[in-house]
C-alpha cells in the first residue's frame, strides 16, 4: 500500500496530473471537460441548436444570423457585453465565423464593417463586441475590415431603454460613412444582435447614401417575429 502511495504521488504522476488540468479542454459555459471539436461541449452546443427553430446557419432576406436571440445564446451575449465576460469572445467569434462560411463565394462582400460605438460608450465598455466578431468574419471571407468606413458621430441613448418608435428617432443621423472606402462596394455590416432593426437600418441607409452598392448584415442572434 505504501509503495502504491509513493507511486501515486511520484513527481511524474503529479506532473501528469497538473498537465492534464491545464491542457484539458473545458466548456466555457458549464466548465465541463469535453472532446468536442467545437469550443462548447456537446450538451451546451445542442442546447443552443435545440432552442432554435432554424438551421445552425440561417438567413432571412439580407440578414445572416447564427440562431434566434433567446435562451442560452441570449444569456451568453448579455454576459459578454454587460458583465465583461471576455472568455466568451472566442466562442461567439467562432459562431460568427461559421455563419460567414455559409455565404457563397459568388456573393461575398468587398468590405466588412462593424457597427461602431460612440467613443464615450467604447471607453465605458472597454471593447466593441461587433468589432471582435467582425475580425473573424473578415478573416473567413478574405475581405477588407474597416473601422473608418462607418463612424458614430453623435452620442445616443442606449437602444434597450427605448420603444421601437423612439429607437428610430434616437439614431437619426447618428452615423457618417466614408465614401472613399465604400463607394461601389458590397458591404457586410456586423453586429451582435438584431432586435427591432433600428440600428442596422440606419447604418445601412447611411452606407447606401454614401455610395455602397449593396449592404447585407451578419449578426450572432436575431429576434424572430
Amino acid at each position: 500500500m505504501i509503495s502504491g502511495l509513493i507511486s501515486y504521488f511520484s513527481p511524474i504522476a503529479v506532473f501528469e496530473r497538473l498537465k492534464s488540468l491545464f491542457t484539458e479542454k473545458r466548456c466555457p459555459v458549464c466548465h465541463a471537460p469535453h472532446s468536442n471539436t467545437k469550443l462548447l461541449c456537446s450538451d451546451c452546443y445542442n442546447k443552443i441548436i435545440n432552442e432554435s427553430t432554424h438551421d445552425e446557419k440561417t438567413k432571412q432576406q439580407d440578414i445572416y444570423f447564427y440562431a434566434p436571440y433567446k435562451g442560452l445564446l441570449r444569456d451568453l451575449i448579455i454576459d459578454w457585453k454587460f458583465n465583461n465576460n471576455f472568455g466568451y469572445s472566442a466562442l461567439l467569434s467562432q459562431f460568427a465565423a461559421s455563419v460567414a462560411e455559409s455565404i457563397p463565394e459568388t456573393v461575398r462582400p468587398d468590405v466588412v464593417i462593424p457597427v461602431p460605438l460612440h467613443p464615450s460608450r467604447l471607453r465605458k465598455r472597454g471593447f466593441n463586441q461587433s468589432r471582435i466578431i467582425a475580425e473573424s468574419v473578415a478573416t473567413i471571407l478574405g475581405a477588407e475590415l474597416s473601422d473608418r468606413a462607418l463612424v458614430r458621430n453623435r452620442k445616443t441613448i442606449p437602444q434597450a431603454k427605448l420603444s421601437k418608435e423612439k429607437r428610430t428617432e434616437n439614431l437619426k443621423n447618428a452615423f457618417t460613412a466614408e465614401e472613399s472606402i465604400i463607394a461601389d462596394k458590397t458591404i457586410l455590416l456586423i453586429d451582435d444582435v438584431y432586435t427591432t432593426g433600428s440600428t442596422i437600418h440606419e447604418c445601412s441607409r447611411t452606407l447606401i447614401e454614401a455610395g455602397a452598392v449593396k449592404v447585407e448584415v451578419l449578426v450572432l442572434a436575431k429576434t424572430l417575429l
